[in-house]
């Protein structure tokens, strides 16, 4: 890494990355996580064109790969949750387009859910038997992922869903798990009761 003064440090290109905007460059979307006195983060690795994970080096200020491939796909955005009391690390992998989510026939360009247990002894992740699995047959701008009561996933994103075409309403979508990721329901779009007020909004 190169140092920029009091700016911090300057790190690696993610040239080759061929998603909408940048792999890292999504508000809602968590790449970084803390576990067992490092930060890691699901970073792109432009010599092998897939997403990977790396640590972070205190001594070095940089950050290094670990070997470990979470999305072979070159055009994929991330939000990670790690679950430290389940020694868990769940990594949902979408597509990324820009302001355009819809459904898709592909099921090469679905989203996934890739479930990581974490070693201590090698400090390394490996993925669990069955994952990664898909969890929506969208591509969307971005895809949060989270853990709630009686430990099931959800996730969220926006979507013209199965409806196509430039006059098509974009709406908010739910999925979730019961299994700890291992089958999803078919995606929702949540209704509220009473429907929220002009003044609500």
């Amino acid at each position: 890494s190169t140092p920029l003064s009091k700016f911090g440090y300057l790190d690696f290109s993610y040239a080759g990355w061929s998603g909408a905007g940048s792999p890292t460059g999504e508000k809602p979307e968590s790449k970084l996580w803390w576990n067992d006195g490092f930060w890691w983060g699901a970073l792109y690795n432009s010599g092998v064109g897939a997403l990977r994970i790396y640590r972070f080096n205190w001594g070095t200020n940089s950050w290094e790969d670990t070997g470990v491939t979470i999305d072979e796909r070159d055009n994929t955005k991330t939000d990670v949750l790690w679950d430290g009391t389940a020694n868990k690390l769940y990594i949902a992998s979408h597509v990324a387009v820009d302001s355009d989510g819809e459904e898709t026939s592909d099921p090469l360009n679905w989203a996934r859910l890739y479930r990581y247990t974490y070693n201590p002894v090698l400090q390394s992740y490996l993925l669990d038997t069955n994952f990664p699995v898909n969890i929506n047959r969208d591509v969307s701008e971005t895809l949060v992922l989270a853990k709630g009561a009686a430990n099931r996933l959800w996730i969220t994103y926006v979507s013209r869903g199965s409806t196509s075409g430039i006059n098509a309403n974009y709406r908010v979508f739910v999925n979730s798990s019961a299994d700890d990721g291992a089958s999803w329901g078919n995606p929702f779009v949540p209704t509220l009761s009473p429907p929220l007020t002009a003044t609500q909004v």
